[in-house]
């Protein structure tokens, strides 16, 4: 008997599924998200066949596509390098990974995504990992770079609707207070060095001083002042 041939699954119905993914992770993507033992982009495959069914748009058996299996596995793979092997902060890693979703819809609107280093989602994903590597948020500018990350995350999964323009105006102000943020802390760094220099020379001139009126005195002594009754 043969085999009866699964519908696929559209592009169209697909990006239907993830909007609502977008804004409210099912429980297995985000228990994926916080494990590195789960594969990001089996997850995601399942929670969409899934979705797809609760919403009626299959009746439980359908299928991806072999063009958008492999744009889920790209980006899958993308998010799990970005997260497990970079130096970011528990909590930011939380919130950089509700970027995957919108990622994926990129990935399926706009093949570009994996063909050019330029292109604004991926300039954006790369501004976040500048701001976020390293970034233990010890100090008050660092706290503050690390909210405008948290800032255009939010700003991505409530607005982004398909229009890939979003990524470029998130990245240019992300950009922009990243050179804010590095103006302020050159200007930091030279006024601790400028202190630092100023301590140095007050230094130098106690111990000339010191030393000039070791000089003055050489072997005499000098009496105590007399105290006042």
């Amino acid at each position: 008997m043969p085999e009866i041939e699964r519908p696929q699954l559209t592009s169209h119905d697909m990006l239907s599924v993830l909007s609502l993914f977008q804004t409210d992770l099912p429980d297995g993507l985000k228990n994926a998200l916080k494990s590195s033992d789960h594969s990001l982009a089996q997850q995601l495959k399942r929670e969409l066949l899934t979705g797809a069914a609760a919403l009626g748009i299959s009746k439980g058996n359908a299928k991806l596509g072999d063009a958008e299996e492999d744009a889920i596995d790209v980006v899958g793979m993308m998010f799990e390098v970005f997260l497990d092997e970079r130096d970011i902060k528990v909590d930011v890693r939380e919130q950089i990974a509700r970027l995957l979703v919108p990622y994926i819809k990129v990935a399926l609107i706009d093949r570009r995504l994996f063909l050019h280093k330029q292109h604004p989602a991926r300039r954006l994903l790369n501004a976040i990992a500048e701001a976020c590597e390293g970034n233990h948020g010890e100090g008050p500018h660092e706290r503050e770079l690390l909210e405008r990350v948290g800032h255009s995350v939010d700003r991505l999964v409530a607005e982004f609707n398909e229009d890939i323009a979003i990524f470029e105006m998130l990245e240019q102000e992300l950009r922009t207070f990243i050179e804010q943020y590095r103006r302020r802390a050159d200007l930091a760094e030279r006024r601790v060095a400028e202190a630092q220099r100023g301590k140095e020379r007050l230094e130098e001139a106690r111990q000339r001083a010191e030393s000039l009126l070791a000089k003055r005195i050489g072997s005499r002594s000098i009496a105590p002042l007399a105290l006042e009754d």
